[in-house]
């Protein structure tokens, strides 16, 4: 059985049962398909994120924060343009998501507002981005309507103790690793809205991930709207807990791994004549557009080497010395040790 909490109730997905209404859940859960239409949104076990129609009145029109009103006739594109982000915590996975909301636009820099222990660090990075300094969590989390969590792991407790009362009457979007929803209501007063979640660096550039807990308490209205803004900046998948930690790592160590490979294969290049620069481009590129078409095609990836591999050609040669050096177990062992790690 898997719990799902949403406006403060507990709702049991497997037999889609609440005290009071049935329906509600449906309209929460009840979703058929594999695609939401929250632009980049992707369901899991046909699991989907709060989304359409809720009853009853949303929790977050009732807050004292001049926080939007995400469920009036405005709609959520208003609700976007108007909502404040906060970022305690002003880091390279903090400035990553930042960059690239700015890039595409998904809010304006007065719209952000971050922290950061070293204040004078913190105030040349803003003043970059056109974003505001603040001198720490609480004047961060009072100028915010949704606050983002981005300090390291071993400081959430600490960072948040001074500002819980604060964050009770706000979104809170965790991106610390290892800190799902459970371990945030030890932390968080009761009935604060939190999501825990996992981005990875290309969100810099709008083509990350942000891996989100299924189990949150969001409402409807504030998945909604977190979706249509950080779905601007990459893929939001939503996965069960207990797969968390392994899509975070898949998503989030994968950036280096692919790196090294683009590297590796430039090398590859440059051994036989090819400028670095030329080579890095179109080893970068390579990866870009075969994961696309991965996607586009929903092809399986052996299909798709396989399609590129003629009986005794090139490319057939390539791949056996890969597999003779261990290419894949190479790969696969990685993974395996991070997550072994994590453990």
């Amino acid at each position: 059985m898997r719990d799902f909490r949403a406006r403060g109730l507990i709702y049991d997905r497997e037999t889609e049962t609440e005290a009071g209404s049935c329906d509600t859940v449906r309209c929460l859960f009840g979703f058929e398909g594999s695609r939401a239409a929250l632009g980049n949104v992707l369901l899991i076990n046909g699991d989907p994120p709060a989304q359409g129609r809720m009853s009853g009145k949303s929790r977050c029109r009732e807050r004292k924060t001049a926080a939007p009103d995400m469920g009036g006739k405005s709609g959520g594109a208003e609700s976007m343009k108007e909502m404040r982000l906060g970022f305690i915590g002003f880091g390279n996975m903090a400035r990553a998501m930042a960059d690239g909301l700015l890039l595409k636009g998904a809010v304006k820099p007065e719209q952000i507002y971050a922290c950061a222990k070293h204040y004078e660090k913190l105030c040349g990075a803003a003043e970059a981005r056109g974003i505001h300094p603040c001198r720490d969590a609480r004047e961060t989390a009072e100028n915010a309507d949704m606050v983002i969590v981005a300090v390291k792991p071993y400081l959430v407790a600490e960072v948040l103790e001074p500002v819980r009362e604060i964050l009770q009457e706000k979104i809170v979007i965790s991106v610390a690793a290892g800190y799902p929803f459970d371990r945030y209501e030890s932390v968080l007063l009761p009935g604060t809205h939190h999501l825990s979640t996992i981005p990875n660096t290309p969100v810099s550039v709008g083509e990350g991930i942000i891996v989100c807990e299924e189990k949150h308490s969001l409402t409807e209205e504030e998945f909604a709207v977190f979706s249509e803004i950080f779905s601007q900046i990459g893929l939001v998948q939503t996965v069960p807990t207990a797969q968390l930690g392994v899509a975070g790592d898949l998503s989030g160590c994968g950036p280096a791994f692919a790196a090294m490979f683009i590297e590796a294969l430039a090398d590859g290049a440059v051994l036989h004549g090819l400028p670095r620069e030329l080579a890095y481009r179109l080893a970068s590129q390579m990866i870009v557009g075969t994961g696309k078409l991965q996607q586009a095609s929903g092809s399986h990836p052996g299909a798709m080497k396989d399609a590129v591999c003629s009986p005794g050609g090139t490319t057939i040669t390539g791949v056996a010395a890969l597999e003779q050096h261990g290419f894949r177990s190479a790969v696969i062992s990685a993974l395996d040790a991070v997550r072994k790690k994590q453990m």
